[in-house]
């Protein structure tokens, strides 16, 4: 069994592109639950969970940190 991280390896590999950017394609522009990124990536599911959720965890980092636009001040 891989681990998270040799999967990541294999999967930024076999798509020529970072994980978050896979991740963000995946589950916010094509919407995608985690059996089905699971089958087209040939991951297990609970490592595409485990991704997902640190991907959750990232870009609400960003969101606090970011300034809203169009705010005034």
């Amino acid at each position: 069994m891989k681990t998270n991280n040799e999967y990541k390896i294999k999967v930024e590999k076999e798509h020529g592109k970072p994980l978050e950017e896979i991740m963000f394609e995946y589950c916010v522009e094509k919407d995608l639950i985690p059996a089905e990124i699971s089958s087209i990536l040939n991951v297990p599911k609970s490592t595409i969970i485990q991704w997902r959720n640190n991907f959750d965890s990232d870009l609400n980092k960003e969101r606090l940190t970011c300034p809203l636009q169009g705010a005034t001040q």
